[in-house]
């Protein structure tokens, strides 16, 4: 199948799923049960102009309704953002696993194709991550808003017969409107840390640096008061902490740093403070926009938080080991320990 033609295909099965999910879910606000964190509803679809026969299996569809809710997405701006236009835009760059990313129209959402152990580690640990997000409204870690598995079936000559796609709707790290100069993928390891720039006249691939490039132009996450600082430090380890409770590993802190000049300027409140200067519950985490520092403002938060430190790492571990002072497949425990040790060492 041509890659235009099936960006095209999942678009629309995934955006006909999301109508469907929002009317099944809305505008009811249901109590939370025990077998809402299993329940799943399946859709079938028919477009005969496309000859595509699909079915979606909507995962937890109450549960993500309420991260939506608590996040303050609202549930007809989140159907628009990723129904608005025909298809999605496929982002050039996948990760090293495989997936594939998609943004939404306006870029507030992000679409990742799963693997099968990430999806299942999603669906086991959704009761736990759903309990700290409600309880941790400035976690850094990634926002899920939607778990959806498409089969699509066609008579297409173009394409397979049956596809099969394990997809999440999360948040975007990164501003929609703000030109990001530098982005950066950290995970506090030096083991293939690089990137490597295969062409440096290509200005339409948004490069996204690793730890060795950060080392090397001495960058550093400069805040403007230590306050903010030590709530910053203080978020990134409660965070690694659940994600070490939860067996996971390989996540990474993803920077993104523009000048202070660039970014709209706070509103103040009445005595003067910034309004994300403060341990206040509040519905937003006060990361979600950016932090600015004297010089510059960065956009942070951790992702990649669903990979599970299973046989395939630990054999990884075990064969790099003595070879490798940093490898990246580490078990929780001294992954959460290298990674808090980093931040910490590159935050002024």
């Amino acid at each position: 199948m041509k890659q235009n033609d099936e960006t095209t295909t999942i678009s629309y099965c995934l955006s006909t799923s999301i109508k469907k999910s929002i009317q099944y879910v809305s505008p009811i606000m249901r109590p939370i049960t025990d077998s809402n964190f299993t329940d799943s509803i399946t859709y079938t679809f028919h477009k005969p102009k496309h000859k595509h026969e699909f079915t979606c299996v909507d995962h937890c569809p109450i549960i993500f309704q309420k991260l939506r809710h608590v996040n303050n997405i609202d549930a007809t701006e989140y159907m628009d953002s990723i129904t608005r236009q025909s298809s999605l835009s496929r982002i050039t760059s996948p990760g090293k696993s495989g997936s594939v990313f998609y943004y939404s129209y306006d870029k507030k959402y992000i679409i990742k194709t799963l693997r099968s152990i990430e999806l299942n580690k999603l669906k086991g640990m959704l009761r736990d991550y759903y309990e700290y997000i409600t309880e941790n409204n400035n976690s850094l870690l990634s926002r899920f808003y939607g778990l959806y598995t498409l089969r699509i079936t066609s008579s297409s000559s173009s394409m397979n017969n049956v596809i099969t796609l394990d997809m999440v709707v999360m948040n975007n790290v990164f501003p929609q409107k703000i030109e990001l100069p530098l982005r950066f993928d950290l995970k506090g390891s030096s083991f293939n840390r690089r990137t490597i720039v295969i062409d440096p006249n290509d200005t339409t691939t948004k490069l996204v640096f690793k730890d060795l490039d950060w080392v090397d132009t001495e960058q550093r996450i400069s805040f403007d008061d230590d306050y903010t600082s030590m709530v910053f430090l203080c978020q990134v380890y409660q965070d690694v902490k659940f994600l070490e409770s939860q067996k996971v590993m390989d996540y990474s802190l993803l920077v993104g740093i523009c000048n202070t000049d660039q970014t709209p300027t706070p509103k103040k409140s009445k005595n003067g403070i910034l309004p994300f200067g403060s341990f206040r519950k509040s519905n937003r985490s006060m990361f979600m926009n950016g932090i600015r520092g004297v010089e510059k403002t960065y956009y942070l938060g951790i992702v990649d938080i669903l990979t599970p430190f299973y046989l395939k790492q630990r054999m990884t571990y075990l064969t790099l080991k003595p070879w490798v002072v940093e490898p990246s497949a580490t078990p929780p425990e001294e992954y959460s320990k290298r990674f808090i040790n980093f931040v910490t060492k590159n935050l002024k």
